[in-house]
């Protein structure tokens, strides 16, 4: 058989029966067709998609947080954490009021982590809230009030916690939202 590229015989495979099997074509960006007799292997570009949606996969898993940090000097400690007004129609907006403490005044963030209800299996949400806090640096108590709107009715559960420079994180406060 001559190749249709140089004129040159091409040598053809054949299956067990004898049977004459056709090249493998390939389709811009995709690697070769899986045609029969032909192994479909993916190209780079498959793989490349493949690596992406594996960390945007990985990017929408649940945020757990920082490990508390163990009581000690120098740690930020949450003493008081609750929204003003606890219940919102969709579209309105609630208050965070966060109280801490903290010997060096050095917070930063503050975290509000989906709280998961053992009894239940139930995650009220499925990301974390983080909130720049360095308004508040040098601040040895303070309190840190920030805005929320939420769009959906449900019933959110969140744990509160706030992270110094060091990234020492606080005892972690529950609480709840409902959004009607």
């Amino acid at each position: 058989m001559l190749s249709a590229r140089n004129g040159r015989a091409a040598a053809t495979a054949t299956d067990p029966r004898g049977v004459p099997r056709r090249p493998c074509r390939t389709l811009p960006g995709m690697g070769p067709r899986p045609v029969r007799g032909c192994p479909a292997r993916p190209s780079a570009g498959v793989w490349v998609m493949g690596a992406a949606a594996l960390v945007l996969l990985a990017g929408c898993a649940s945020f757990t947080g920082h490990e508390p940090t163990p009581a000690g000097p120098g740690v930020p400690k949450v003493l008081t954490a609750r929204f003003e007004p606890d219940a919102v129609r969709a579209g309105e907006e609630t208050i965070l009021v966060l109280t801490f403490e903290d010997s060096e005044g050095d917070v930063v963030e503050a975290y509000l982590v989906p709280r998961v209800v053992d009894d239940f299996r139930l995650i009220s949400s499925t990301s974390a809230i983080q909130r720049n806090i360095r308004r508040h640096f040098g601040e040895v108590v303070g309190t840190v009030r920030e805005a929320f709107t939420w769009e959906n009715p449900s019933i959110r559960l969140y744990d509160v916690y706030v992270v110094d420079i060091k990234g020492n994180a606080s005892n972690r406060i529950p609480v709840r939202v409902t959004v009607r």
